[in-house]
């Protein structure tokens, strides 16, 4: 008769923890898509898209967060239409918040 030595039985494959999703999302990157004013002159951004508006005040909509302008940050226009935001960017909708960076296009949250 054979044995099988430290077999565990099948549900212990399910024993570990699952991984923690918002931990490995934290810190990752997502390039940003710059937007223009529609034809009526307004701009509406989706998560991860930043743009002028008719004031030529510059909004960001950070990936997962709400829209915010950037007047208390400093912009830098690259030759190729993507932005840098310096110092950090952080907004705050009640008790959730984005905070990170936008460097040359690309989303990083801290």
């Amino acid at each position: 008769m054979s044995q099988v030595l430290n077999q565990k039985p099948f549900d212990s494959v399910f024993d570990s923890p699952l991984p923690n999703i918002d931990a490995m999302l934290k810190g990752a990157s997502m390039i940003g898509t710059r937007k223009h004013l529609d034809s009526d002159g307004n701009l509406y951004l989706a998560e991860g898209e930043y743009g002028q508006d008719r004031r030529g005040v510059w909004m960001a909509r950070p990936p997962g967060a709400y829209m915010g302008d950037l007047c208390n940050h400093e912009v830098t226009e690259h030759e190729d239409g993507t932005i840098t935001v310096s110092p950090s960017i952080l907004i705050t909708c009640g008790v959730n918040q984005w905070h990170g960076y936008l460097e040359r296009g690309v989303w990083r949250e801290c």
